[in-house]
């Protein structure tokens, strides 16, 4: 702390109030207790997914709600890899979407395959996590699924350690039909 005081003052850098160290805050959306060696993610944050799935959603609140749920995944540090299906389904509505054969507030009803698990991952999200700086250090963990189809190919890489999702696909240069 006497270090950032010091640089503090040197760029003319004036703080609300002195600082100090402390064993639990709030960082980037993250409820961190260094004590309990927990994380999890804000009330704030937690407030903007809806309390529970329904069985049909509009484009736009199912984009949200995921993308909410994958960053939840990070602090939480939940493997993407348990809700593939729900984001493999999602990518497909959610491309819709983004080319304009769907409208956000146009409704959408969720499989029965993925409501389920989608409501799973909404209640995972909402749970502090025992964090380990060396068991993620230590183990890597990494999924692929893959999917062809006569029109295409395509393949998602989960990087379980650090929650990044890694695209691959095109469509076939022959016409397989």
């Amino acid at each position: 702390i006497r270090e950032i005081d010091l640089r503090q003052t040197e760029c003319r850098v004036t703080f609300k109030k002195p600082l100090r160290a402390a064993a639990s805050y709030t960082f980037l959306g993250a409820d961190h207790d260094h004590n309990r060696h927990t994380v999890a993610v804000t009330k704030k944050t937690l407030s903007k997914l809806p309390a529970r799935i329904e069985s049909s959603l509009s484009f736009g609140d199912l984009e949200a709600i995921v993308s909410r749920l994958i960053w939840c995944s990070a602090v939480t540090l939940s493997p993407l890899s348990r809700f593939y299906p729900v984001i493999k389904w999602s990518a497909r509505q959610v491309n819709k979407l983004n080319n304009n054969k769907a409208a956000a507030e146009d409704l959408l009803e969720l499989p029965a395959s993925i409501l389920p698990l989608l409501s799973q991952w909404l209640a995972s999200s909402s749970q502090k996590r025992q964090v380990s700086v060396f068991t993620r250090a230590e183990q890597k963990h990494l999924s692929v699924f893959s999917d062809a189809s006569l029109k295409g190919w395509g393949a998602m890489l989960l990087d379980n350690n650090n929650n990044q999702i890694f695209l691959a696909g095109n469509s076939w240069k022959s016409d397989f039909s």
